[in-house]
């Protein structure tokens, strides 16, 4: 089970959208494997950067990221 949390901001910081959720994904075979999942979100207007942070249940092991949102 994982823990996601996604939370899209504006220039200054603030928080414009914020999504959590539990998944339940299968188990890597081995330490070295990935664990592949897919979210589709919808643009917010001003947002310029989307946090995501996964949060493994059953090690509590944390990551986390921020990816520049650029407008099209």
């Amino acid at each position: 089970m994982l823990d996601a949390t996604f939370i899209r901001t504006n220039d200054s910081g603030k928080e414009l959208a914020k999504i959590q959720e539990t998944l339940r994904v299968p188990s890597p075979e081995t330490p070295a494997d990935m664990v592949r999942y897919a979210r589709a979100m919808k643009l917010i207007n001003g947002a310029v950067l989307l946090h995501i942070r996964i949060c493994d249940q059953a090690t509590n092991r944390v990551g986390s990221l921020a990816i520049p949102i650029e407008k099209q």
